[in-house]
């Protein structure tokens, strides 16, 4: 996998109309570089955790998942939980 800051290029993109390109600088390409960065962590936490969710089903289908999605007993300290 190529580090994030591969992902953006000195060289504008080609507009698909004739207008003029706008202006666009290096640190706007970072900030939509890093934007893409976090959009593409939180779906692979996403994906991870829907499929970890899914073995356990496969594994013990008389488990409740929505008590997994819950979160912790509100009875629980910090160093309990």
């Amino acid at each position: 996998m190529a580090p994030v800051l591969d992902c953006v290029d000195i060289e504008p993109a080609p507009r698909l109309d004739s207008r003029q390109q706008g202006p666009d600088t290096i640190i706007q390409r970072c900030k939509a570089a890093w934007e893409n960065f976090k959009n593409f962590n939180r779906d692979a936490v996403l994906t991870a955790a829907t499929l970890a969710l899914a073995v356990v089903r496969s594994h013990y289908p008389s488990i409740n998942i929505q008590s997994i999605g819950g979160g912790f007993a509100d009875r629980l300290s910090d160093a309990q939980t």
